[in-house]
This record gives C-alpha cells, sequence and structure tokens, in this order.
C-alpha cells in the first residue's frame, strides 16, 4: 500500500486497531450492561485517532479536516462518556 503521509499511516492503523479492540470486547461483554450502546460516530474517530493511532490534536483535526478546538471538545466529550460508560454501576439499588 502506497501511504501518502503518516496521518493516512496512522488513522488506518488505529481504526484497524479500535475494529479489533472492539470486536474482542463485544465477544466477551455480549449482553452485559447494554452491549449495544454507541457513542456518536465524530466522537468515536476523535477516540480512535487520538488514542489508539496516537495522534495529535493538530493531525487529527487534519485527517478529520476540522479545527483543532473541535477535536478537543469532541476528545473532551468522549472521555467523559467512557469514564461514565466504564464506572461500575451499582447493581443491588443500595
Amino acid at each position: 500500500m502506497n501511504w501518502h503521509n503518516r496521518a493516512q499511516f496512522l488513522a488506518v492503523a488505529a481504526q484497524l486497531m479500535r475494529h479489533i479492540l472492539v470486536d474482542h470486547a463485544r465477544g466477551l461483554c455480549r449482553g452485559k450492561r447494554g452491549g449495544g450502546t454507541r457513542v456518536l460516530p465524530g466522537k468515536a474517530r476523535v477516540v480512535e485517532l487520538r488514542y489508539f493511532g496516537g495522534m495529535s490534536v493538530e493531525e487529527t483535526a487534519e485527517v478529520l479536516r476540522v479545527h483543532p478546538t473541535t477535536v478537543k471538545n469532541d476528545w473532551r466529550m468522549a472521555k467523559m462518556w467512557l469514564k461514565h460508560e466504564l464506572t461500575p454501576k451499582d447493581t443491588d439499588g443500595g
């Protein structure tokens, strides 16, 4: 494959890594805690590029063709959502 630049390579690698990890997690957690809960696509893509791809805010903005402030806001919101979803819930009601 011919890569146009580092950002394109990292974007593809991040997407593949995310898909592998998500598929694995779905296999482990199928049916638990709402199994089908999803993040908004734009925020998921920011997480994919920033976390799995190791891209900077500026690199992520370039790939997504948005302003870096948009990336920062989506990154902040996605982290809050992930924290909420990954926090153990009290299942006995007490």
